[in-house]
């Protein structure tokens, strides 16, 4: 049971300390950006949405991948339109709920 508690604490020491150094990191990339010329500064924010629109995109294709490879494999059963976007839908209304 004190070991469990210790290493408990350790994790959540671990991941405070992990916090506080993204925490510290990111205010100095900020207080840099804010020294830049405001044109510097739009620059860095194209850049910065560009590359998170890269990376969502490269997700998309990777999980993409995974289900035909999944679905090749068997492991997803077959299924018709209709119930397929039916299923969809009624994704798109819990995340609206």
């Amino acid at each position: 049971m004190n070991f469990e508690f210790d290493l408990r604490s350790y994790q959540l020491s671990t991941i405070n300390c992990q916090l506080l150094y993204v925490m510290n990191t990111l205010d100095r990339v900020l207080e840099d950006a804010s020294q830049l010329p405001e044109e510097h500064q739009e620059m860095l924010i194209k850049i910065l949405q560009q590359r998170r629109y890269e990376n969502r995109r490269t997700e998309i294709a990777r999980d993409a991948r995974q289900s035909l490879d999944d679905f090749r494999a068997g492991k997803l059963p077959p299924q018709s339109a209709k119930d397929v976007i039916a299923e969809l839908r009624q994704c798109l209304d819990d995340t609206e709920a």
